[in-house]
């Protein structure tokens, strides 16, 4: 059997970690405000909203200084040490994420190792993603992570896709490229040169249309370990 694909790239949440929960998120930012005797209204309005671009871009090289200048938006001026305690609350928030993977991510990942494919991720995520990457279990079973805030692109813009190939060692051609459908990614992949797939299952992000999504025409699968069979 000839096989169609020598690398294989995935998006990280709603993909190989399970969608984020709004509820649970909010409750994160509101536990963050507190601490910094902050509005937690205002506080998680520019968050959310306010200061995504310029988190998945990489304008914050940090978690303190994403909430230092929330704070000083807000006419506020934290100590250390409550600036301190609120990052952690948002790193503890991340690493309960990444330290669940989605039902057979890591068998998944594994299984294409094995058979001889390259793996990449491709994710648009703030700086606490890669800063707790490397103590997951995924990170050992991805040969080419790329993160947004790191590279400063963002999906759906090709040079991401070009930058994750690249690094690859691979065409885009050559690659499959699995997704939720957030950020109009599984179009930039396909504008990219990609094959996309769209994962849908249990959970989607709160924060975004995944029009994709809801628009898809290609193929689907519902969890990871119907992957394998698409590759061929």
């Amino acid at each position: 059997m000839v096989r169609r694909f020598s690398a294989i790239v995935f998006d990280l949440f709603g993909t190989l970690i399970p969608s984020m929960s709004a509820t649970a998120f909010e409750h994160v930012l509101h536990n963050m405000a507190d601490t910094l005797s902050a509005d937690p209204t205002e506080f998680t309005k520019k968050w959310i909203y306010e200061t995504w671009e310029k988190r998945r871009t990489g304008a914050f090289k940090t978690v303190e200084e994403n909430i230092l200048y929330i704070c000083q938006s807000l006419g506020l001026k934290p100590d250390h040490q409550s600036l301190s305690r609120a990052a952690d609350l948002r790193y503890d928030y991340s690493r309960s994420l990444l330290l669940n993977p989605r039902a057979h991510a890591l068998e998944t990942l594994n299984t294409l190792r094995l058979n001889g494919y390259k793996t990449g991720l491709l994710t648009n995520c703030s700086a606490d993603i890669p800063h707790l990457w490397a103590n997951t279990k995924l990170s050992s079973l991805i040969d080419a992570p790329v993160f947004s805030c790191s590279v400063g692109h963002v999906k759906p813009q090709p040079k991401s896709y070009h930058i994750s190939a690249e690094l690859l060692g691979v065409s885009p051609k050559s690659c499959a490229y699995v997704g939720d459908g957030s950020d109009r990614e599984l179009t930039g992949a396909r504008q990219a040169g990609m094959y996309p797939i769209l994962i849908t299952g249990a959970g989607r992000d709160p924060y975004d249309e995944q029009l994709d999504r809801r628009e898809w025409d290609g193929p689907i699968i519902k969890e990871l370990d119907s992957l394998m069979p698409l590759l061929h």
